[in-house]
């Protein structure tokens, strides 16, 4: 049986994905899941970030695939929340 490696990152600067995927190298077989919030949320935009990850977290723990998760403000209105608008997944 082969260990794979299961590794999360949760941020909000490019640097910390970056430094996942340099860490991945250490390892015979990984599976990458970045997480990047958006920089300088203001309070409740960080709590609606943090709501939405947990709500997702089992999934993104458990899914076979390497994943990168961009959260972003919408773009259709001044006042509208932060939602998950980017997410791409490797075999």
């Amino acid at each position: 049986m082969q260990l794979i490696t299961n590794l999360m990152c949760v941020g909000d600067s490019n640097i910390e994905m970056e430094a996942a995927q340099i860490l991945a190298r250490e390892f015979s077989q990984t599976l990458v899941k970045t997480i990047k919030f958006r920089e300088n949320p203001k309070p409740d935009e960080l709590v609606k970030q943090q709501e939405l990850v947990w709500d997702k977290l089992e999934q993104i723990y458990l899914s076979t695939k390497n994943l990168t998760i961009r959260l972003e403000r919408k773009q259709s209105s001044p006042n509208s929340s932060t939602s998950a608008n980017s997410v791409n997944s490797t075999a």
